[in-house]
């Protein structure tokens, strides 16, 4: 797995960066069969089974969160706990998050030179986290 272009670099959306990769995760998690851990133990797995899936999710999940993030979730042991952490923290939409988007969009201008199928990802993008 490797580590998304966007993770890890400072700036004011660290949030807004997660929220991109926040699908991407969910693949990861999806193709190493890692999903069941972000919710309860099924009752016929055995508890060594569950404690190795869960310290590989945490670790997959971990990857992708740049270094900002990755301080206020360091003592998370639980791959759901880590998780819903990480929701409740960055990808939630609150009234301040969503007047950031607005601005945002409001301000999303063509930049000369940029092809038109870049620009109207970004568009789409920026859409799409209202």
């Amino acid at each position: 797995m490797t580590k998304p272009e966007n993770s890890g670099k400072n700036g004011d959306d660290e949030g807004t960066k997660l929220a991109k990769t926040t699908c991407e995760v969910k693949d990861v998690l999806i193709q190493q069969g890692l999903l069941v851990v972000l919710g309860d133990m099924p009752m016929p797995m055995k508890k060594e089974e569950w404690k190795r899936l869960n310290a590989h999710a945490c670790s997959s999940i971990i990857l992708y969160l740049g270094k900002a993030q990755k301080y206020g979730v360091m003592n998370n042991s639980s791959a759901k706990d880590l998780w819903n952490t990480l929701e409740s923290k960055y990808l939630k939409k609150s009234a301040e998050n969503r007047l950031y988007l607005k601005r945002k969009l409001y301000r999303f201008q063509y930049k000369e030179g940029t092809k038109m199928i870049d620009h109207l990802e970004e568009f789409n993008k920026l859409i799409a986290e209202l």
